[in-house]
Parts: C-alpha cells; sequence; structure tokens
C-alpha cells in the first residue's frame, strides 16, 4: 500500500506539472528532510553530528527552458516566482531563495545554468525544525546535478548547498542538513565530522527493538529570524578568547579539550561558557551514542537524549517551554528511553527513542492525551532512517 500511495503521488505531482506549464517534466526528484539524533549545535562548532534522513521528503518536477526564465511553484506556498535569476535574496515570496541560492552556486563555478520550470511537493511539515529549506537546496541541487551534468561528489554538493544558504539566504547553517539529505543511507545514521568534512553511515542496532518518534511541540519558527546566527558569533567569540587566554590554535570549540576549558571560567563571560561547555560536552555525548548504537545499548542512548536536552535548555539557551514540557511529558510514558529536541530549538520537534512493544500506545497517549488537552493541533509520526536524495 505504501508503494502504490507513493506511486499515486508521484503521479499527482507530474500531472500538476502538466497543468501548470503544459509540457512533461524532465526529471523528478526526491530529497528527505533530517532529524538529528544526538550532536546538535555543534555542526558549525566542528563538531561530529549523528543524523538520520527521515520518510518525509521534498518532491520536483523539473524541465530545463531554452530562455533565462524561472517558473517556480509549490503545492505548499501561495505564492508563485516567475521571472529572471535574482541577483540579491528576495523578501517576496521568501522560500524561492532557497533555489536561486543553489543556481547562484553553479553560476559560481562558471556552469551554464538555464532557466527551467519547477513545481514543488512536500510532506515535511513547513518550519517544524525537519529542514524542508536544506530539503529544497538539495532537490534543486541535484536536478542541476544531472541536468548539466557534473562531476561532484555527495559530499560537494552538500557543501554547494551550504553555502548557497550561507551566502545567498544569508543563514549561517552547519553542514549537517545538506549532507544527511544526500548522503543518507537506509537503516544507518549518518556520522558526520563537520571539521574535515568527511562522513560514515554506521548501522543503528536497534532498529528492530525500538523506534524514533518525531513529535512537535506546535511552536513553529522561522530559523533565519531566530537567535541561531547569534549563537554562531558568540560560539566564535567565545573560542577566540579560549585561544588567546591559553596560547593554543583551536580551530574550533569541539576540539577544546573538556580539563583545558574547565580551568578557564572566570576568564568567559557566562553566557560564552555556557555556550562552550554545552558544545564540548555535547561532542563527548555523540562519541558515546556511537558506542551505544554499535552495542544497541537504549537505555544508554535514552539516557545521553536526556542529557543533551538539559544542556540545550540550560547552557545553550535554545529550548523554550513548550519543548521542555513536551519531552518532560515523554519521559514519564511507559517504553521511552529519552527525549530532546531536535534541530536549532526556539521550537519545533523533539526526538525520542521508544520501546517497539509500547510504540504505538505511546503515540495514541500523545495525541489523546497530550496534543488535545493542550488544544495543539496533533503533529508526531515513527520513523526509520532512510536514503538520501534520488532521481524518481
Amino acid at each position: 500500500m505504501k508503494s502504490d500511495n507513493f506511486k499515486e503521488k508521484i503521479q499527482n505531482l507530474r500531472n500538476k506539472f502538466f497543468d501548470a506549464f503544459k509540457r512533461e517534466p524532465l526529471l523528478c526528484v526526491k530529497a528527505p528532510g533530517r532529524v538529528n539524533l544526538i550532536g546538535e549545535h555543534i555542526d558549525y562548532n566542528g563538531g561530529i553530528v549523528l543524523p538520520i534522513a527521515i520518510e518525509r521528503s521534498i518532491y520536483l518536477a523539473s524541465a530545463p527552458r531554452n530562455e533565462n526564465l524561472y517558473r517556480l511553484k509549490s503545492f505548499q506556498m501561495e505564492q508563485t516566482y516567475e521571472g529572471e535569476l535574482p541577483l540579491k535574496p528576495l523578501e517576496n515570496p521568501f522560500w524561492v531563495n532557497y533555489i536561486f541560492g543553489v543556481v547562484n552556486e553553479f553560476v559560481k563555478q562558471r556552469y551554464s545554468v538555464p532557466g527551467f520550470d519547477a513545481l514543488f511537493d512536500s510532506d515535511i511539515p513547513i518550519a517544524s525544525g525537519l529542514s524542508s529549506s536544506a530539503a529544497i537546496e538539495v532537490a534543486t541541487t541535484y536536478f542541476l546535478h544531472k541536468l548539466l551534468p557534473t562531476k561532484h561528489s555527495k559530499l560537494e554538493l552538500a557543501l554547494l548547498c551550504q553555502r548557497a544558504e550561507n551566502n545567498f539566504v544569508g543563514m549561517k547553517c552547519g553542514l549537517m542538513d545538506q549532507a544527511v539529505s544526500i548522503c543518507g543511507e537506509k537503516g544507518k545514521a549518518l556520522k558526520l565530522d563537520c571539521s574535515i568534512p568527511a562522513y560514515e553511515n554506521i548501522s543503528i542496532g536497534f532498529t528492530d527493538e525500538a523506534r524514533f518518534l518525531i513529535a512537535h511541540s506546535g511552536v513553529y519558527r522561522g530559523l533565519s529570524s531566530s537567535e541561531y546566527n547569534l549563537r554562531r558569533l558568540q560560539c566564535e567569540e567565545a573560542l577566540r578568547v579560549i585561544n588567546k587566554k591559553t596560547g593554543f590554535g583551536y580551530k574550533n570549540l569541539c576540539e577544546v579539550p573538556f580539563d583545558v576549558f574547565q580551568d578557564l571560567k572566570e576568564d568567559l563571560p557566562e553566557v560564552l561558557f555556557k555556550l562552550a561547555r554545552h558544545c564540548i560536552a555535547e561532542q563527548q555525548r555523540v562519541l558515546q551514542s556511537i558506542e551505544a548504537l554499535g552495542k544497541s545499548d537504549k537505555e544508554e542512548f535514552g539516557k545521553l537524549l536526556n542529557e543533551s536536552h538539559k544542556s540545550l535548555a540550560e547552557d545553550y539557551n535554545v529550548s523554550c517551554p513548550e519543548l521542555d514540557d513536551l519531552t518532560n511529558w515523554l519521559r514519564k510514558q511507559r517504553g521511552v528511553y529519552g527525549s530532546r529536541l531536535t534541530g536549532a530549538g526556539f521550537g519545533g520537534c523533539t526526538i525520542s527513542l521508544v520501546e517497539l512493544n509500547y510504540a504505538d500506545s505511546v503515540l495514541n497517549n500523545l495525541i489523546s492525551e497530550y496534543y488535545s488537552k493542550r488544544g495543539i493541533k496533533p503533529l508526531a509520526f515513527f520513523s526509520n532512517a532512510e536514503n538520501g536524495v534520488s532521481v524518481i
């Protein structure tokens, strides 16, 4: 049934493309969203992170044009775009900047990028913290990668997407979201070392024993208008102070040994000390989580999820009452090993590890008890680790 529904979805996308542009699409691409198991806010601090690609995706149908004209439509966005390649980001419609950022990066590499018609569909909830924006970039990049064509590796395509968001959209994100949407593998987590960068896919040992529950807090947010960029600047300042005081040349916060860092408490303003403490401790939690995944140690992994949330809430200050409330409620449910916020924070989703035998009851209780009593529109689902971007 799932396969039939997928085929129907893609055929509907192709039909809608024909209705909109009066011709057939050349390529259809599927780019998944992501959830980060652990390693939050350390991708841009040179850390190792551990995301998975999820069973929710951006779908793109597209075809090139003979002239330099772009016609962009989305099932989810009311506003469309028709015009030439803009030289700077658009205020309205903002969502097309993720596409044009990618186009500009290919142009910088001296590729002759044609205009194109594109229709997007999505089952990733918008502004949920599951990286729908990165998936738009990845889908566009993969379409152009196949169209031009290019000889870029998967990691090179992810880096291009990151530059598109940094340089054109103005979001100083790390590499994680784009990398897992491209490089993810079914049944595996992506161990991404953002300091090199390099990656490997590692097996999740308890796939048959537990499931990942993704649940929304009810707070939607716009990432670019959040304090995300501020956190990055503060981390850079913390690193500058640490290097000045120690005389060492650490390249990133996650490289700083914890014992060295502890001796600097009096030298760092409190806010910078807490941010750096989260990054350094979170890096250790990632390494411990990789070991727990390999040993199929669900209890240890759940404990690390809880510790990560506490650090993100108290040291990194990116949680909110709704995220704290939801993770606390989930931890009290029978069969839940641990729960934490995932993504940038300030709202969005939680990730929890749930014993397989209790999965249905936890989800049903979440909908009937937690969401209904708070007047929150239910948004929760289980997801396995999925493959990255592909032509469909």
